[in-house]
């Protein structure tokens, strides 16, 4: 894989407001499991993907949209995958299964940290983002980190949603947020395109005030379900 595109790369339009968006994602080897044809990380990147083609169709959402993406799977194997670049330099993403556990602490702590530096190049921002996607058990603690985000989410400086396939643990999750999503059959398109519509909502509105977010509701599949539904708390 080339180094280009995971590179950090400054901020764009320094006049304009921007949005930092931070996906810390579980790559452990259970995300190797098939549904449907494919593995399960195949599909959370196609989801991811798809965000990031939906979002770089508006040319000034790609400029002030930033993304940073920070994998785990085995304790101190976090890793940047994608270091904060403004979209319009971020490639599709192929991400490989690795490991045998999954401790996500010093993943969060990356990402809240990484969150705080790039907002600190803004000259005006949006409520930054940072989604953590698992689909197990989380091995190490998460009181320390979920305090942080916590205190940040009172402050109105952080927007943390944590995403989970069946197999993770809802009350570990609710260590960190309130704002818990779990996805149905595998449709990461469905809810990375409300991601994308929330963050075109985001960017049409004055920073600092409340947004009015899409519904959480995905792509529905054939049976006519929705893809995911709120466990607790509102996306919003």
């Amino acid at each position: 894989m080339s180094s280009e595109f995971r590179d950090e790369r400054p901020p764009e339009l320094p006049n304009a407001a921007h949005a930092a968006l931070t996906l810390v994602l579980d790559t452990s080897p259970s995300m190797a499991q098939i549904y449907n044809g494919k593995t399960h990380i195949q599909l959370l990147c196609d989801g991811v993907n798809e965000m990031i083609s939906s979002l770089k169709q508006d040319g000034r959402l790609s400029k002030v949209i930033d993304l940073s993406i920070i994998t785990f799977n085995d304790k101190g194997a976090e890793n940047h995958y994608q270091n904060f670049a403004p979209l319009e330099h971020v490639q599709p993403v192929s991400l490989a299964t690795a490991g045998e556990s999954t401790y996500a602490a010093v993943a969060i702590e990356m990402a809240l940290n990484d969150t705080r530096s790039r907002c600190r190049e803004y000259g005006e921002c949006w409520k930054p983002w940072i989604i953590l996607f698992t689909d197990g058990k989380i091995f190490d603690d998460l009181s320390a980190v979920g305090s942080i985000i916590h205190r940040r989410e009172e402050d109105a400086l952080l927007h943390f949603i944590c995403l989970g396939v069946p197999g993770y643990d809802a009350q570990q999750l609710f260590t960190l947020t309130d704002k818990v999503a779990e996805l149905i059959a595998y449709d990461f398109k469905g809810f990375f395109n409300w991601v994308a519509k929330s963050m075109k909502a985001v960017s049409v509105s004055a920073p600092g005030s409340e947004v009015s977010l899409p519904p959480p509701t995905a792509n529905t599949h054939a049976q006519g379900q929705n893809s995911f539904y709120v466990v607790a708390g509102q996306i919003d």
